[in-house]
């Protein structure tokens, strides 16, 4: 069977939801998110994380692996991120992937400014 892009669609997970990022006690960044709300037609298997500063969005995040289907449907998944830089607006977002590594949609975007003694942050589309 040949599949279109069609077909491809219809095994697209949904997106990830409500990604926030926080300054960790150490330093380090974590960035965590829920699974789409609404029922997919293709589970997700695993997370990416993306990030910019300037310029385009780059992975970086090896896959993050989705809970198990029998785990609870709203299970929050995170990532934490050791080596990011004092002094920097940041913008996360998260995409899922399913069934032949077919690409979600990206979640909407948070951004996190690593300056002074508290980071924040704020949400985005």
């Amino acid at each position: 069977m040949i599949c279109s892009s069609v077909c491809r669609s219809e095994r697209k997970p949904g997106r990830p939801e409500n990604v926030s990022a926080v300054q960790l006690t150490d330093g380090g960044l974590l960035i965590s998110w829920l699974p789409a709300s609404h029922n997919s037609s293709s589970p997700s298997r695993y997370y990416v994380v993306e990030y910019r500063t300037v310029g385009p969005w780059v992975r970086l995040s090896g896959p993050v692996a989705a809970a198990d289907a029998g785990a609870a449907a709203a299970a929050a998944a995170d990532f934490r991120w050791t080596t990011a830089s004092r002094g920097a607006t940041y913008y996360f977002r998260v995409r899922a992937y399913g069934v032949d590594d077919v690409a979600s949609e990206p979640s909407d975007f948070v951004s996190l400014y690593t300056g002074g003694q508290f980071f924040s942050f704020n949400v985005g589309q």
